[in-house]
């Protein structure tokens, strides 16, 4: 797939000069606006609205424009019309009144938001033969909070209040929710106290009530948002109109009627766009035009196309904000690793996972001006994990119908204090030689939580095949 990057500069800078004949009130990042050239045709016309906002610019050639911004309260018009409908609480007493629940499933964890009642997450363990079930609270919802929240609303329904400020982005657009904090989930190990969710409900056209997403924002504190159409009738939550603003810049004095340097970068753009449509070759998808365009020191615009390779190592894949950990040359990585030269990282959300061979496994949070919150989730003790896989014989190293190994087990044992169950917490990492499901540059790592502060680890590579089939002893430690 052909992919553009477009590096720029200003091409046209401007030395502000503020028209004081009365209050700039600044924009509003959630409008768009759009800036027009017309011309002097109409400056007689602009000229005498003189209550418009105005704004004199000069470019970096020494053009000057006095530019009129639109007024606030038209961009504001809709926002001052009185609401006297139903309530949010009201509006979404259906999924209450139903008792109608919305899930999320992800690799490990499923999520289970049972409208004005509790978050629950749980897993199903198949493997085990009494297939128990494992869940946490999240948090619970009870008949006070709902009628402590609806007398919070009819007091700010008779203060005239505004709306919420409050948003979240979902598909990159900014919207306003309504929030109802669950509380009294199942207590937290770390913590000590119980789990609590703000569930944040917001408008959308579409999805029935779907989860749109669940993380958690600080140590078992969670958030989840909800998609719904049933708060979409309340003006507060509706989604924003997106229109495009008219900005209005006319010259001043014997400046031109458009910037020179933005007709020069229009021009210059129209005729490469017009060379790129000639190309009759297909696209080679492991090639990127890059366009530059800058202004140099006399004030003249310049573009360069230039098509280079498409790297990996470009491709910002981060090991610290995903699971799926993508290594520019795999082989060398895991084999400085399983040396102890190297750590493999992975985890989203509030934690991240560090596992260094040999050494330990932590689950580490970072937050900038604050200490940093470690969790050791286990460490290798080789008299252990020989008495483990001793106690264990299903994991010792297997040969499969073609001879060959295609998972090895180590214990990390000896982790941080479960508060919980008051036992020190222990790690299972599984290596597991994958053939066809990843390329070979990838390295995927995931931790699930199948017991209360008993883990797997789980390290999936095409390039630890050679490793788990190399030499090792009879309990599965490599020896490189």
């Amino acid at each position: 797939m052909l992919s553009y990057r477009i590096y720029s500069k200003f091409l046209i800078v401007f030395s502000l000069n503020f028209c004081y004949s009365q209050e700039f009130n600044g924009f509003d990042d959630n409008i768009l606006y759009k800036i027009n050239w017309p011309g002097k045709y109409v400056t007689d016309r602009l000229v005498k609205e003189q209550d418009e906002n105005t704004l004199n610019v000069k470019t970096a050639i020494g053009e000057s424009y006095q530019c009129f911004l639109p007024k606030k309260d038209k961009v504001n018009k809709e926002s001052d019309t009185t609401y006297n409908g139903p309530s949010p609480l009201e509006l979404l007493s259906p999924l209450f009144t139903k008792q109608a629940c919305s899930y999320r499933i992800d690799t490990y964890w499923n999520y289970e938001v049972c409208h004005g009642r509790h978050v629950r997450q749980y897993h199903n363990d198949i493997e085990e033969k009494a297939q128990k079930e494992e869940e946490y609270f999240l948090g619970k919802w009870k008949m006070f909070d709902s009628l402590k929240l609806e007398e919070e609303l009819k007091r700010l329904a008779n203060l005239n209040h505004p709306g919420p400020t409050m948003t979240r982005k979902v598909d990159g657009v900014s919207l306003p929710y309504f929030k109802m904090n669950m509380s009294d989930g199942t207590v937290c190990d770390l913590s000590g106290r119980p789990r609590q969710t703000n569930v944040l409900y917001i408008c959308h056209p579409q999805p029935k009530h779907n989860v749109f997403s669940v993380k958690e924002t600080a140590t078992c504190q969670y958030e989840v948002i909800i998609l719904t159409y049933f708060l979409c009738t309340h003006p507060w939550y509706k989604p924003p109109i997106i229109n495009e603003l008219n900005i209005d810049c006319l010259p001043i004095g014997d400046s031109m009627s458009k910037p020179h340097n933005l007709k020069v970068l229009q021009s210059k753009t129209s005729k490469l766009k017009k060379q790129i449509n000639k190309l009759t070759d297909p696209p080679n998808e492991k090639e990127n035009f890059i366009f530059a365009a800058s202004i140099d020191k006399n004030g003249e615009t310049n573009i360069q196309v230039k098509i280079q390779p498409n790297k990996e190592s470009e491709l910002n894949f981060s090991k610290e904000d995903s699971l799926l950990t993508h290594s520019k040359t795999p082989n060398n990585e895991i084999k400085e690793y399983v040396n102890g030269d190297l750590c493999l990282y992975g985890g989203s959300g509030w934690w991240k996972y560090e596992i260094c061979y040999n050494k330990y496994i932590r689950q580490v949070h970072k937050e900038k001006g604050k200490q940093e919150e470690i969790v050791v989730l286990g460490t290798l003790n080789i008299d252990e994990h020989i008495k483990w896989v001793s106690q264990n014989p299903q994991k010792t190293p297997k040969l499969d119908a073609f001879g060959k190994k295609r998972v090895i087990s180590h214990f990390y044992s000896s982790g941080s204090v479960c508060q919980k169950t008051g036992d020190k917490r222990e790690t299972e990492v599984r290596y597991k030689c994958v053939k066809d499901r990843y390329n070979e540059e990838s390295v995927v790592l995931y931790l699930l939580e199948p017991k209360t502060c008993k883990y797997i680890l789980t390290i999936e590579s095409p390039s630890l095949c050679e490793i788990i089939n190399g030499p090792m002893d009879e309990y599965g430690i490599f020896n490189i």
